[in-house]
């Protein structure tokens, strides 16, 4: 069972730039986990190249996240919990 995507979408947001883990299941089904921060402009290109990239993420429901490793991007409808502030978030059962 998965979080509802605006769920996520507005968790993220008000998080703002403070470090979040997310659970989430890959395009393979295989679970994946990634941590870092979200809504963070280092490194990006400012450009219209950079806006169209980000335009693209966002049509296909991808949201970035800044890891140790780089950009890595997950579906924010396919997050099972969230780690963030100091509380975990997942879907209620039912």
């Amino acid at each position: 069972m998965y979080l509802n995507k605006t769920v996520v979408n507005s968790l993220l947001r008000s998080n703002g730039s403070q470090f979040v883990t997310v659970f989430f299941d890959g395009k393979d089904g295989e679970q994946r986990i990634y941590n870092g921060r979200c809504n963070i402009r280092k490194g990006l290109v400012q450009n219209e190249r950079g806006r169209k990239q980000s335009r693209t993420l966002a049509r296909h429901g991808l949201v970035p996240l800044l890891t140790r490793e780089g950009y890595k991007a997950f579906r924010s409808d396919h997050v099972k919990e969230l780690r963030l502030r100091g509380s975990v978030v997942k879907p209620s059962k039912g």
